[in-house]
């Protein structure tokens, strides 16, 4: 988990309602510098309490507002950065 990264979220995304939720599951899972969360969808969706399909329109959403890198791997959950002001660099 990696507070960095859900303080980044708290401060400077511009994403709302099921995105910026969606965005914080991912968050909680990254390391201090934004990067190693591969959680599935599915997870995702649990945490953020909205279905599969909001999840992958929430991901979408996060990419266009540059918020969120997204590596897929086929036949492997994809792996996600976050790309906020704020995460990365020296802790």
């Amino acid at each position: 988990m990696s507070v960095r990264a859900l303080t980044a979220v708290w401060d400077h995304s511009r994403a709302r309602l099921a995105d910026r939720l969606v965005l914080l599951a991912i968050a909680d899972a990254v390391n201090h510098d934004g990067r190693g969360c591969w959680r599935g969808k599915e997870t995702l969706a649990r945490m953020a309490k909205v279905s599969r399909s909001t999840v992958t329109r929430s991901i979408a959403t996060l990419e266009e507002l540059g918020e969120l890198h997204v590596e897929r791997r086929p036949g492997r959950s994809s792996l996600y950065t976050v790309t906020l002001p704020g995460v990365g660099g020296p802790i």
